[in-house]
């Protein structure tokens, strides 16, 4: 084997690896909706409650403390998550341009303006792949992105097989389980968070 390539991965394609790896892909896209909708919920009954005959202190800093909750989540996952994203996509594209790749039986190197490394393939620690992308990990930390649009059918098949045959181990992406652990986490968190607020803002009133 021996196939050359240059990539350009897309700032959309390097999103997509990073969705990809935090188990924001596929169905779990879903999450954003179901954010909103969390969102909209507790704006509309806190919306509710002052139509009617006032809200109690109680549920107004519950209402208030979840909004406030939501909103930061929002802040971070569709505003500083994305900012960050495109500044690491920036300052990888000008520092190491458009790499050239060369897969061998023996491993992999990559050439940028920067320089030139070999890895062989028993060196890698995992590797990953979907609809969109091939991912090998030189580390926990780093990763060489391959668009599939880059390569053929052919040339990647080859390299499943060279990763086959060097027993690489796949990428564990977070499973359903850890979600809705984490989801879990967070809805035991709101309300202990209300019910601290909750309890200063009493004993402040008093």
């Amino acid at each position: 084997m021996d196939i050359r390539m240059r990539v350009d991965p897309t700032f959309d394609e390097f999103h997509h690896v990073n969705l990809l790896l935090a188990g924001r892909s596929g169905i779990f896209k879903l999450l954003n909706l179901a954010f909103l909708l969390l969102f909209l919920f507790f704006a509309i009954m806190a919306m509710v409650f002052f139509s009617l005959d006032g809200m109690p202190a109680a549920g107004f800093l519950v209402c208030f403390t979840v909004i406030i909750t939501l909103m930061g989540t929002g802040l971070v996952q569709y505003f500083i998550v994305p900012r960050r994203l495109k500044k690491a996509y920036s300052q990888s594209v000008n520092l190491s341009g458009e790499p050239e790749f060369r897969f061998t039986d023996g491993g992999v190197t990559r050439k940028d303006r920067n320089g030139e490394s070999t890895i062989p393939w028993g060196k890698y620690a995992h590797w990953l792949e979907d609809g969109t992308a091939l991912v090998l990990f030189p580390t926990d930390f780093t990763i060489h992105l391959v668009p599939k649009r880059c390569a053929s059918p052919e040339q990647l098949g080859e390299i499943r097989q060279a990763i086959t045959n060097a027993e690489l181990p796949a990428r564990k992406t977070p499973r359903l389980v850890n979600i809705l652990l984490a989801a879990l986490l967070l809805l035991v968190l709101i309300p202990v968070n209300c019910l601290l607020t909750t309890g200063v803002a009493v004993s402040f009133l008093r």
